[in-house]
């Protein structure tokens, strides 16, 4: 997770945000520990007060993201927090 410098915006739009990339959990290994390597990711990310986590998913990881919160808007994913402006 990396957090991404943003220009700030006339339009009061939060400028927090992160990019995740390269998670990744070999086939053996499987069967929740992506998850709580996401969850930990984004516990991270709430915790560093960021607004939105962007991510580029695989088309097989697209259900983990849905699961914890993402949603497509167009070619990327997002998450953002439940904190309000």
């Amino acid at each position: 997770m990396q957090i991404l410098p943003k220009v700030p915006n006339p339009i009061g739009e939060r400028d927090r945000h992160a990019y995740l990339s390269n998670l990744y959990v070999a086939p053996e290994a499987r069967g929740g520990v992506g998850s709580r390597l996401l969850d930990a990711a984004l516990g991270w990310a709430d915790q560093h007060g960021v607004d939105c986590v962007v991510l580029w998913p695989t088309p097989k990881s697209t259900t983990l993201y849905q699961r914890h919160g993402f949603v497509r808007p167009g070619g990327v994913m997002e998450r953002k927090s439940g904190r309000s402006l």
